[in-house]
C-alpha cells in the first residue's frame, strides 16, 4: 500500500484543484460571453468598408448588430475574446489538474518527495503568472470588441486600438506581458524540474 502523502503535496494539490474548479467555471463563462459580443458584428454584405450602424438602423432592422466588417478585420476584432475561453480553460483548468495528478502518481511510485518550499514557490508562482496571463487576454479581447468603431481609440485602424491598450504605455504593456509570462513560465520551470528529479530518484522505504 502507498504511504500517504505528506502534508504539503495535500495542500498543494488542493489549492490545484480549487484554482482548476474556479477557472473551469470563469472559462465557460467567457465562452459565453465572446459568443454573446460577437454576435454585435457581422460580415459586410457588399464590398465596402466597414462601418457602424447608427441606432436608427438597428432599430429599423430590429437586430443587435452594431458593425458590419470584412472577414479579415472581424476576424482579428474577435479572435482575442475567443480564445480567452481555451486560454483560461487550459492554464487555470486543465494544466493544475495534469501537475496536481503528478505530484500524486509520483509520490505513490515512490519517487524522491519534493521539499515544501519548492512546492510554495512553484504554486505561488503559478497563482500569480497565471492570473496575469489569464487577465491579459481577456483585457485585450475586451478592448478590441469594445473600441473597435470609436473614432477616439482609432476607429477601425487596428493598429492604432492596439496602440492605446494600457493607457497607450508601451512601457506598461511590455512590462505586463514581460512579467506575467516569466514568472509563469518560472513556475513551471520549477514544477518540471522538480518533477524530473523526483522520478529519477527514490526515496527510502519507511
Amino acid at each position: 500500500m502507498s504511504p500517504p502523502l505528506p502534508d504539503h503535496y495535500v495542500t498543494t494539490i488542493r489549492r490545484l484543484v480549487r484554482f482548476s474548479v474556479v477557472s473551469i467555471f470563469v472559462g465557460l463563462c467567457l465562452g459565453v460571453w465572446s459568443t454573446d459580443a460577437n454576435k454585435r458584428l457581422r460580415y459586410l454584405e457588399v464590398t465596402g468598408a466597414p462601418r457602424r450602424l447608427t441606432a436608427e438602423d438597428r432599430a429599423a432592422e430590429g437586430s443587435r448588430v452594431e458593425m458590419e466588417l470584412p472577414p479579415g478585420l472581424m476576424w482579428e476584432v474577435g479572435i482575442d475574446l475567443r480564445l480567452s475561453h481555451g486560454h483560461v480553460i487550459l492554464i487555470g483548468g486543465v494544466l493544475p489538474l495534469c501537475l496536481a495528478a503528478a505530484l500524486a502518481v509520483v509520490h505513490m511510485m515512490g519517487g524522491a518527495t519534493i521539499g515544501r518550499g519548492t512546492l510554495e514557490a512553484f504554486y505561488w508562482l503559478y497563482l500569480v503568472g497565471g492570473l496575469a496571463a489569464m487577465g491579459l487576454i481577456i483585457y485585450k479581447g475586451w478592448f478590441l470588441m469594445a473600441y473597435v468603431g470609436v473614432e477616439e481609440a482609432g476607429g477601425f485602424d487596428l493598429a492604432k486600438i492596439h496602440g492605446a491598450m494600457f493607457g497607450g504605455s508601451r512601457a506598461l504593456k511590455g512590462a505586463a506581458y514581460g512579467l506575467s509570462h516569466t514568472i509563469l513560465a518560472a513556475a513551471v520551470g520549477i514544477i518540471a524540474v522538480a518533477l524530473w528529479r523526483a522520478v529519477g530518484r527514490r526515496r527510502p522505504a519507511p
